[in-house]
């Protein structure tokens, strides 16, 4: 049992990742100038394939897992479990890395905002 609820888990986490994505970037479109849009929205494309795709292979596991839960013997759980472990490692990897990115983005927007409301 501990097997799916940790392939649900990490299933979820992804989600809230692609849905923090979405949000972000519809702050981001109402902040940004128009001419700094077109390469705002290409990251955000490119991150939200990219988890979008992580969040398919979350799903599938889950989904291999409950479909062979009855199924599954001692050293197949084993190996589903090192398998979302290793997920669970990435997912906290991307997270941090995103939340950076996307602070990055909104330091950039303040301090191009502070250098034109000087200007």
């Amino acid at each position: 049992m501990d097997l799916l609820k940790g392939a649900k888990e990490a299933e979820l986490v992804w989600q809230d990742i692609v849905n923090d994505i979405y949000h972000r970037r519809s702050k981001f479109e109402r902040i940004i100038p128009l001419t700094q849009r077109d390469v705002l929205l290409e990251s955000f494309d490119a991150w939200d394939r990219e988890f979008s795709g992580s969040l398919e292979n979350a799903k599938k596991i889950r989904n291999d897992i409950e479909d062979s839960f009855d199924d599954i013997k001692k050293n197949e759980a084993e190996k589903w479990h090192r398998k979302i472990e290793v997920m669970k490692l990435s997912l906290a990897q991307s997270r941090a890395e995103m939340n950076r990115k996307f602070e990055l983005m909104e330091q950039r927007i303040s301090e191009a905002k502070n250098s034109k409301d000087m200007g």
